[in-house]
């Protein structure tokens, strides 16, 4: 396949690992939106930032044993920015899909986080979503989205080498350049899938279904 990987014995995830993300999570470049200590004016009078603290910890200490790893770009102004979790949007929250336990204050729905999901298909829950830069990077405003700067990418990649070091990934993709560049830096072996943003839904979940299907030896519909 030319994605799977051999890394060093694994720390296994516990309250304390997730509480060391987490504390990282927090110390955001000034230039991003940092969704983990902000809560926005549309969720008053509910505690955002607090909600999407605890959907992250529980998210992460929940894929502890995932041996599978897909790494994105950035969090969108639709999806993560209000959830807290990579690639998933708070419809998907709402769902009840990941858990009757985590929380949102407003529903919102991501195509790129959908087409993500919808090419995960049943592996959904072998699989730890992360992105580069876990922070968003807003444009004019914060209903908006840029692409990050290597500077930027640089404060992410230190808390993507958390992640690494905290898992014994088997196979690695990422969805995208910036994602792709970020793995090369770090020598990892990774797969190079469609970013649905710049290459369009039907194509991202056409490559997130091919790599999930190579990894788990089966189609990966729901």
């Amino acid at each position: 396949m030319g994605d799977l990987i051999r890394g060093a014995t694994p720390v296994p995830v516990s309250d304390t690992c997730a509480q060391g993300l987490l504390q990282r999570l927090h110390l955001a470049p000034s230039t991003l939106n940092n969704q983990y200590t902000v809560t926005y004016a549309e969720e008053a009078p509910l505690e955002g930032a607090g909600m999407r603290c605890r959907n992250i910890s529980k998210y992460y200490q929940r894929r502890a044993g995932a041996k599978v790893l897909l790494v994105s770009q950035a969090p969108g102004h639709v999806g993560a920015r209000w959830s807290g979790i990579p690639l998933t949007d708070t419809e998907t929250i709402a769902s009840g899909r990941l858990g009757e336990d985590y929380e949102f204050s407003l529903v919102r729905t991501e195509p790129s986080s959908q087409a993500v999901h919808e090419g995960l298909g049943r592996h959904w829950g072998d699989v730890l979503l992360w992105s580069v830069v876990p922070w968003h990077p807003a444009g004019r405003c914060l209903d908006s989205n840029r692409k990050p700067s290597q500077i930027e990418v640089c404060a992410g990649i230190e808390v993507l080498e958390y992640v690494l070091a905290h898992g014994e990934f088997r196979a690695i993709a990422a969805l995208g350049e910036v994602a792709s560049g970020a793995l090369e830096r770090l020598r990892v072996r990774h797969r190079v899938l469609p970013h649905p943003f710049y290459a369009g839904r039907s194509a991202c979940i056409k490559g997130v279904r091919a790599f999930v299907g190579d990894v788990f030896g089966s189609t990966a519909t729901s």
